[in-house]
């Protein structure tokens, strides 16, 4: 496997003294995360999940299961984990941030500082949209209309769908689809983030999270709805606070 392919960094550091590797929502890209750059400390390297059928791989056909996904992410983390770590998703990335928590502990025997997930249920509870990948494109298009993470025009030009289709369907099944395994959850603490006005993800399910932290959970609410982190105000707030949970970490 060519780990070159699952990650990318939109600021390689020389020497960092912390990594923040990053799990992009359903039908995202590590391009989401391109404008964390100039907001964090210039010593912290952002390392982001790029997906098959995502720009740079659009040749390579999506993966609808969680369990391959796992297999290279963690292959292609391990050697980066030289300086401490922190792992952060959002949406139907927080799911795979935390499988790949669970195995770099199984395997490794050591990981990363913080968990931080953001808008999405806790793992042991079922999506309410377990088929959704299966419906037809303009029930996928009209979901996506009241989420409002892609622009209208995007939704509604019909070769950019066609598009983006292959690679959405994908990640929706595999945030629909998930199958919770009961374990141990996970050694480091989890910090879980939701917006005050996420009309999609409800607060108690985020608080679940605190069933899977074996060191410590916290809850942060912060401003905006269930993409908080693509406003550049909200965004902000998020990125402090992170910033303020590795600092410990930092030279």
């Amino acid at each position: 496997m060519d780990e070159d392919r699952w990650l990318t960094s939109p600021r390689p550091v020389e020497d960092p003294s912390f990594r923040l590797f990053c799990f992009p929502y359903a039908g995202g890209s590590a391009t989401i995360f391109k404008p964390w750059v100039d907001l964090l400390p210039p010593s912290i390297e952002i390392q982001t999940l790029q997906l098959p059928g995502r720009p740079g791989r659009m040749n390579e056909a999506p993966v609808d299961e969680i369990e391959p996904i796992v297999d290279a992410a963690t292959e292609a983390i391990e050697p980066l984990t030289d300086v401490p770590y922190a792992f952060y998703g959002h949406s139907m990335g927080s799911l795979v941030a935390y499988e790949v928590t669970k195995r770099v502990w199984e395997e490794y025997r050591h990981g990363p500082t913080h968990l931080f997930v953001a808008a999405r249920r806790a793992p042991h509870m079922i999506s309410r949209n377990q088929t959704l990948h299966e419906q037809p494109a303009d029930k996928i298009r009209d979901f996506l209309k009241t989420l409002r993470v892609v622009p209208a025009e995007v939704l509604d030009n019909k070769e950019l769908m066609e598009l983006l289709l292959p690679a959405l369907r994908a990640d929706l099944k595999l945030d629909g689809m998930y199958d919770y395994q009961p374990g141990t959850g996970v050694a480091c603490p989890i910090v879980a983030f939701t917006g005050q006005d996420d009309e999609y993800v409800y607060r108690d399910e985020i608080s679940g999270w605190s069933m899977h932290a074996g060191g410590g959970f916290d809850l942060r609410v912060l401003p905006g709805d269930h993409f908080f982190m693509d406003h550049p105000k909200h965004r902000l707030a998020l990125i402090k606070a992170i910033e303020e949970e590795v600092k410990p970490y930092l030279s």
